[in-house]
């Protein structure tokens, strides 16, 4: 097949989706042995009755804001079941740092890179293996 009748197969299919929603043709396709799902948008999927059967739809408490929706962890093990990390900090609250492309552009490339390494703060892992970060 052609590229022109591929642009004519893609128009012909564009025309007859027109003819419906999307839950129109969900119910058609669904009757069917097609794999079908409808396309939701971020407020329908968040209300989605699967989705929330599920527990893809958490709730966390975030220190300043109360609580906010995540997504929730969609493989579900038994054995060792996920938990979802506490929010992330703002970005306000975060110092920025440069990036390293922005630094190899601006000449005196080793200083530069170098002094940013030193003066960042260090990631490192405890001893006990927590997993938890540190600042110099």
């Amino acid at each position: 097949m052609g590229r022109l009748e591929a642009r004519g197969d893609r128009a012909h299919f564009k025309a007859q989706f027109a003819t419906k929603t999307r839950d129109e043709w969900f119910e058609i396709l669904k009757q069917t042995d097609i794999c079908a799902a409808p396309v939701y948008s971020l407020e329908e999927a968040l209300r989605d009755p699967h989705n929330l059967a599920r527990d893809m739809v958490i709730e966390v408490d975030h220190p300043k804001l109360g609580k906010v929706k995540h997504v929730g962890i969609g493989t579900k093990l038994s054995d060792t079941p996920a938990q979802s990390a506490a929010p992330r900090p703002s970005p306000a609250s975060t110092p920025r740092r440069p990036r390293l492309h922005r630094l190899r552009r601006t000449g005196n490339r080793r200083l530069k890179i170098a002094a940013w390494w030193r003066d960042a703060p260090a990631r490192r892992v405890s001893s006990a293996g927590s997993g938890t970060e540190a600042d110099d």
